[in-house]
């Protein structure tokens, strides 16, 4: 179950990512629902898990027409890295502090791609309105969070591998 959640869950992400959730945008702010899901499985799963939702999400939205080809998951990767790689003797985030670490996630994000596309030589908006943009898009990731990373915790606790041995 685990396994199919993680092809079916960043492919689904992606597939709403590019097709409509643009059309969800509040001025220059859209929703990013990859970076939603990966910090919130980063966070609960750790990074190896997350980084596999990043990588099989981000090659999903970038062959479906990302901006430039591999600047989804190029950016994304260390995102998921970085937030898996938390201390984990304190458990799980709560609720809120979940949301705010996703919404985090999703401005490292889009300033991850902002500086891959730079690189690869795309034309990006003015400073200004970008940085509003990556701001806006984070307090929105970051609400849809509230809702979103209660449910994967769930899914997570539901799928999660029995030990081999119950002493």
């Amino acid at each position: 179950m685990r396994t199919a959640a993680a092809v079916a869950i960043p492919l689904l992400c992606a597939v709403l990512q590019v097709s409509i959730l643009r059309y969800l945008s509040i001025g220059d702010a859209a929703p990013d629902l990859l970076a939603l899901v990966v910090v919130s499985w980063s966070l609960i799963s750790g990074a190896a898990q997350g980084v596999w939702w990043a990588f099989a999400g981000g090659i999903a939205a970038d062959l479906l027409g990302s901006a430039a080809f591999g600047a989804t998951t190029v950016s994304l990767l260390p995102v998921a890295l970085g937030f898996g790689l938390r201390d984990r003797t304190a458990g799980d985030p709560t609720l809120v502090t979940g949301a705010i670490f996703v919404g985090a996630g999703a401005l490292a994000h889009h300033l991850a791609q902002a500086l891959v596309l730079v690189l690869v030589g795309a034309a990006l908006p003015p400073l200004g309105i970008l940085l509003a943009g990556a701001v806006g898009s984070a307090i929105y990731t970051g609400t849809l969070a509230l809702a979103a990373y209660p449910l994967l915790r769930m899914l997570h606790r539901r799928t999660a591998r029995e030990p081999a041995f119950d002493w």
